[in-house]
């Protein structure tokens, strides 16, 4: 049995380490020659913590300060249990500085002239996984991680050790990706390249649908064997998937932008609640859908190359470089010709009374230029140049994040509304159709941490006293973990 090691190290460099290897196994820590804390690994992603007295990520953030424990890793040790889902593992690294630091290494950044797109074949467009900034998924080896010594999971990828606390990284929910590591995600994957082969679709018309331009026509249908959007989100990650995914039911309808597999932006609206929710809300809702069986068309996938989802993200979270100038004192020529010496990626946007235009940026190069009539975007260079020619038209500049803030903006700290509505899909989940009670003290309460635990409190006397004393504990224990989790 290979020797504990103290931890000299940071349990941080251990996860990325498991991480970027792929590494299955287990990670004990042991004071006092007890083992004080367990952290499992599947595939590189954490699935389990759990110590004496915590489950998941808060044994993890516990781990982070802990420096006299040592530590034995043990290989292909697994947990039937699972405390750590997707969306709390990406939160996790995220709030541990992790998660871009990863994405930086997994992925290789684009290199050379950017090349347009691939024709579409007829009937037949698809993903793409080009080849000069295609994402490296982490691959299993046997040369590391086998021993248990922690010196050598060190020398592989080693830093200095960290002290600080957790708390002082910026929050980050789980926009990011799903687990995509199951055996239907494995046989999913499979099936979603064989669909859409080798090419992606060049957008030849838009939408726009809450003031975003989204694809309109040439979507693919994607459906999971199981009915799980889930499993397709899961399936999109491991597929390494560009584009936009489009979830249409007769009530509710969201999407989700996606680059290399990771969600950049989600949006959801659902009529029965006039609700319209924005990245970890949307996505959370969106994830949590099954798709029905008599509605085959209900999952769209519309694949796009890295790069021009790169450059749409400019109408997000993009940073304006050129303010709303008159077309009569910016020429579109020059600025186009000083955008492209620049490399910037983004877009630029033409404003007019009558209708609107965008240039797509990649790099300085134009991916694509298009004209807004009726709310469909149409491509068209040619009509671009009419609008600025309008006498009362404007242009700005929107230019993209790089790629390592590409996420930042659907990885905000999870909000308190949004916690509040956790809570009350929680008690609907426990308490069925005996929930009104509870769910009504929940809509009623303030949205402060303070006020919903105080809520949560009167909710379980409620519960105890009209519904069931053992539904009503356990409501109130997960909805304190769910409160104490970090936003």
């Amino acid at each position: 049995m290979p020797q504990p090691t103290t931890t000299a190290v940071s349990i941080k460099e251990l996860i990325k380490f498991a991480r970027l290897k792929g590494q299955t196994g287990r990670l004990l820590f042991l004071e006092d020659n007890e083992v004080s804390a367990e952290v499992f690994f599947k595939k590189g992603h954490l699935r389990h913590a759990r110590n004496k007295t915590a489950t998941g990520n808060e044994v993890i953030y516990q781990l982070v300060t802990n420096r006299k424990a040592q530590i034995r890793w043990e290989r292909n040790s697994t947990s039937t249990e699972d405390s750590i889902d997707n969306a709390a593992e990406n939160a996790l690294l995220d709030r541990l500085g992790l998660l871009a630091e990863i994405s930086a290494q997994v992925q290789k950044p684009p290199t050379g002239e950017l090349k347009p797109p691939p024709a579409a074949r007829n009937g037949h467009s698809a993903i793409v996984e080009t080849r000069e900034i295609a994402l490296d998924r982490p691959t299993i080896t046997r040369s590391n991680l086998t021993t248990g010594s922690l010196a050598e999971i060190v020398a592989a990828n080693a830093s200095t050790a960290e002290t600080g606390s957790p708390n002082g990284a910026t929050s980050q929910n789980g926009h990011q990706p799903l687990d995509g590591m199951a055996e239907t995600t494995e046989k999913g994957t499979e099936q979603f390249r064989d669909q859409l082969g080798d090419e992606v679709l060049r957008p030849p018309r838009f939408r726009s649908w809450s003031g975003l331009p989204l694809p309109f026509v040439s979507a693919f249908v994607f459906s999971p064997d199981d009915g799980l959007v889930k499993t397709a989100y899961d399936t999109l990650w491991k597929a390494h998937f560009s584009g936009f995914v489009s979830l249409v039911f007769p009530q509710s309808e969201g999407f989700s932008l996606l680059y290399k597999g990771l969600v950049v932006h989600s949006r959801f609206a659902d009529d029965n609640s006039q609700a319209f929710l924005k990245d970890q809300e949307a996505l959370r809702r969106i994830t949590a859908q099954r798709l029905p069986a008599n509605e085959t068309n209900s999952l769209l996938v519309y694949p796009l190359e890295p790069e021009f989802v790169h450059s749409f993200s400019a109408l997000i979270i993009g940073e304006p470089e050129l303010n709303s100038m008159s077309s009569q004192s910016v020429k579109l020529n020059k600025l186009l010709n000083t955008l492209e010496q620049a490399d910037r990626t983004g877009v630029v946007r033409i404003n007019s009374s009558a209708e609107n235009g965008y240039i797509f940026l990649y790099a300085g190069h134009k991916l694509g230029s298009y004209y807004e009539v009726e709310e469909v975007l149409e491509e068209s260079i040619l009509r671009v140049y009419q609008i600025v020619t309008q006498p009362d038209s404007t242009i700005e500049v929107l230019i993209s994040p790089s790629q390592d803030k590409l996420f930042d903006y659907a990885s905000r700290p999870r909000s308190v509304r949004e916690t509040k509505l956790e809570l009350i899909e929680l008690a609907e989940e426990i308490f069925g159709k005996r929930s009104n009670r509870v769910v009504q003290l929940l809509i009623q309460s303030e949205e402060t941490i303070p006020a919903l635990v105080n809520c949560c409190n009167q909710a379980r006397r409620v519960a105890q006293q009209f519904i069931d004393k053992n539904l009503a504990d356990g409501f109130f224990k997960r909805a304190m973990q769910l409160l104490q989790e970090p936003g």
